[in-house]
């Protein structure tokens, strides 16, 4: 049972834990957990426009310091989709910083491959010139 989906506020609306399969990896279940919010046809067309985006922000020891959560902030809000360079230990460490990363910023992970993670979060107003989900139509 994926219990942080269902202790997570913004997954209120799941009816129960018996439809989820049981889990036992943090990093599959918090992938799991934050693509919810996007459906099947979203993800496959975000996946597919990742695959041509290079890291824009390579998060490493020092983690997210102040810098590194501004430069997310103004590149979620230019380019919607993102992808950036995870530099961490071992894999509790990463399912960690990812699970922060997405509080933070309030976005959704598309795909995480490795040390790669694809981010996605809608713009309050897109910018045709910017935004990689516009500039990138499969």
């Amino acid at each position: 049972v994926l219990d942080c989906a269902i202790v997570d506020s913004r997954y209120s609306q799941l009816r129960s834990a018996a439809s989820f399969p049981t889990i036992r990896c943090p990093a599959t279940q918090l992938a799991l957990r934050s693509i919810m919010t996007l459906n099947n046809a979203d993800k496959k067309r975000f996946r597919a426009i990742g695959h041509q985006l290079k890291p824009v922000i390579t998060i490493a020891e020092k983690g997210l310091s102040e810098d590194i959560q501004l430069e997310l902030e103004r590149a979620l809000n230019d380019h919607e989709l993102i992808k950036l360079k995870l530099v961490t230990g071992d894999k509790a460490a990463k399912a960690a910083l990812i699970e922060e990363i997405c509080a933070l910023s309030k976005g959704a992970v598309v795909q995480t491959i490795g040390h790669v993670l694809l981010l996605y979060r809608a713009a309050k107003k897109q910018d045709p010139k910017l935004s990689n989900v516009i500039r990138f139509q499969p």
